[in-house]
């Protein structure tokens, strides 16, 4: 097996920025916007038949999937590099463009608000629509949380500026590099790079990172920039809530994981309930490490002697000897996306954590 350590975007995607088909697809958004508006404005609302429905979904998906493309891979292109400004461009002037696309699709919201609760659940539950059984219902349920036409325009363009603060936030983020020393040997790392050294067995290396990390974030700079930036998107999704009508500032992200408020709620008191069984288990993991004193860093600590480094080759034969026992489907999936190019390996300078 032949294994490729970086995405392979051209094979899927593109060949770079000035791939004129790149340019092509963008351009291509609006057109699309406007079709499917011509298609289905003042018809939604007049759904009768789950065949409507159908046909609403499939064009529906063909051309989200046709705009998506250029973003999806500009997406992935600053996954790789967050301070590559030429992507960042590119970037905001795409986003731009999906802000307008997406008030020119404002009215399907409207129009299945105005279909109503009742007439979607009966779509819901026929049987030609069970692929779309789930977003129906979630559709019907989020029918409350619709806004006028109007209203919903001016929270659309309010997005632009979200959208900045977000954007800062990743960029600032991924452009800070951490400063460490281990066994006499002064390093530079990233982000994902630091943040892995905290499991380490070694707890003074533990400690560095810690330290490490702390003394990037609680910068008199940082903590101006980041505290600003989260006091903007705090206030924004604030208002947010206020203008639905939502119940409490987690009913939002509680609506789209669809779980009721109740649920997470009884969730979140167990866990507190909790709290005196975690303080048990700290204080078993200090004596297990030997520890007189037990510090934030000793929480990621492993336990036990054994320490083995794997190369990469001896982790990705481990990886896929483990799927092939498990499930055969599941280790054909790993060998085609170690094969194809389908994952990045390397940690570097702005590569966002994860990527």
């Amino acid at each position: 097996m032949t294994l490729q350590t970086n995405w392979n975007l051209t094979k899927y995607f593109f060949s770079g920025l000035d791939d004129p088909r790149l340019q092509a697809n963008i351009d291509a958004i609006l057109p699309l916007a406007e079709t499917f508006a011509k298609k289905y404005q003042n018809s939604i609302n007049t759904f009768t038949t789950p065949e409507q429905v159908l046909e609403y979904y499939a064009d529906y998906e063909k051309m989200s999937h046709e705009m998506g493309t250029g973003s999806i891979y500009l997406s992935y292109l600053q996954s790789l590099d967050t301070q590559n400004d030429a992507v960042i461009k590119k970037m905001g002037g795409l986003e731009c463009i999906f802000i307008e696309a997406s008030s020119k699709l404002l009215f399907i919201s409207q129009e299945w608000k105005e279909l109503g609760y009742d007439r979607i659940m009966a779509f819901a539950n026929d049987t030609l629509l069970a692929d779309y059984k789930n977003a129906l219902v979630s559709k019907a349920d989020n029918l409350k949380y619709v806004l006028g036409e109007r209203e919903e325009f001016v929270l659309n363009e309010k997005s632009r500026a979200l959208g900045v603060v977000e954007g800062l936030r990743e960029e600032l983020t991924n452009s800070y590099s951490f400063e460490i020393e281990i066994d006499g040997v002064k390093k530079t790392v990233t982000d994902e790079e630091i943040r892995s050294l905290r499991t380490s067995p070694d707890r003074e290396i533990r400690r560095k990172s810690y330290e490490s990390l702390r003394a990037v974030y609680n910068s008199k700079q940082a903590q101006i920039t980041l505290g600003n930036i989260y006091s903007g998107i705090v206030k924004d999704w604030a208002s947010d809530v206020k203008l639905r009508g939502y119940t409490t500032v987690m009913e939002p992200r509680n609506t789209s994981e669809e779980l009721e408020n109740e649920v997470v709620d009884m969730l979140l008191n167990e866990v507190q309930a909790a709290y005196p069984l975690f303080a048990r288990f700290i204080e078993a993991k200090r004596k297990l490490l030997g520890l007189d004193t037990f510090y934030n860093y000793d929480t990621t600590a492993p336990l036990g002697s054994i320490e083995k480094e794997f190369s990469f080759d001896d982790a990705v034969k481990l990886h896929l000897d483990t799927m092939k026992d498990f499930d055969q489907e599941f280790y054909d999936y790993s060998v085609d996306m170690l094969e194809s190019g389908r994952v990045d390996t390397f940690p570097k300078y702005g590569k966002r954590g994860g990527a």
